[in-house]
C-alpha cells in the first residue's frame, strides 16, 4: 500500500527494501512444522525430498510469470515465447541457482572457519554474486534463450541459434547487466544474510518475478 500510494521514487525503493527486508526475516525463522500452512509444509516436503527438481518447477512457473507480466504490459501474446521462458526457468535458471548457492555455502563455511565474520563472508559473496556471477549468468541466458526459441519454434539449428546468441550478446547484455545491478544488490544481499541455503532460490524465485519481466521485455524489445 505504501508503495502504491508513494509519489517519489526514493520512497517507492525503500517501500520494496522494507518488504524484502521483511520476506527475508520471515524465511530466515525456523518454526515448528506443525505450525506452517498446509502448502507451506507440503512444499517444504517436496525441497528436502527433491531440492533440485522442486527448485526447477518453481523457477518454471515464475519465468512463464514473469514472461505473461511483459506481456500483458505490452499487450502482446505469444504463448511459445512463454513456453520458451518456462523451459528457460526450469532447466537453465534453476539449475545454474542450485549449484551456485551450494557451492557459495561451501565457500562461507570455510571462510568462518579460518575466522572470516559473517559480514566479511557475505560481502565476499555478494562482490562474487554481482560480478562473476551476474556476468556468467546473464551471458548464457542470451545462448540459451536463442536455443529454446529455435528449438519450440520447431526450426533449431545449432549455428543459427549460436549466431542468434551472439548477436543477442551484443545488443541486449549492457542492457541486462545494467537493470541486474539495479534489481540485484539489495535482495541477494538479504538472501545470503537472512535466508537458510535450501529456501535461498525460493526467495530469488519472488523476486524474479520482477526480475524476468523486466529480461523478457528486454529481449522482446530487441
Amino acid at each position: 500500500l505504501c508503495f502504491l500510494r508513494a509519489e517519489d521514487s526514493s520512497m517507492k525503493r525503500l517501500c520494496c527494501c522494507c518488504c524484502l527486508l521483511v520476506a527475508a526475516e520471515a524465511l530466515s525463522t525456523t518454526p515448528r512444522v506443525q505450525e506452517l500452512p498446509a502448502i507451506v509444509r507440503w512444499y517444504d516436503a517436496r525441497l528436502v525430498r527433491h531440492p533440485l527438481r522442486t527448485k526447477m518447477v518453481s523457477s518454471g512457473i515464475v519465468s512463464a510469470l514473469g514472461d505473461a507480466t511483459a506481456q500483458a504490459l505490452t499487450s502482446q501474446s505469444d504463448p511459445r515465447r512463454n513456453l520458451v521462458w518456462l523451459l528457460c526457468g526450469s532447466f537453465y535458471f534453476a539449475p545454474f541457482l542450485h549449484v551456485w548457492y551450494n557451492r557459495f555455502a561451501k565457500l562461507e563455511a570455510r571462510a568462518r572457519a579460518r575466522g572470516a565474520t559473517k559480514l566479511q563472508a557475505v560481502l565476499a559473496q555478494l562482490l562474487l554474486n554481482q560480478t562473476l556471477g551476474s556476468a556468467t549468468v546473464n551471458a548464457l541466458f542470451c545462448f540459451v534463450f536463442q536455443f529454446l526459441t529455435l528449438i519450440v519454434s520447431g526450426s533449431f539449428a545449432p549455428v543459427t541459434a549460436f549466431d542468434n546468441g551472439l548477436r543477442a550478446l551484443r545488443t541486449t547484455f549492457a542492457s541486462i547487466m545494467l537493470a541486474n545491478w539495479l534489481v540485484w544488490p539489495i535482495p541477494s544481499f538479504l538472501n545470503l544474510w537472512f535466508v537458510p541455503l535450501r529456501y535461498r532460490v525460493l526467495f530469488i524465485n519472488a523476486v524474479a518475478l520482477v526480475w524476468k519481466t523486466i529480461l523478457s521485455l528486454i529481449t522482446a524489445n530487441s
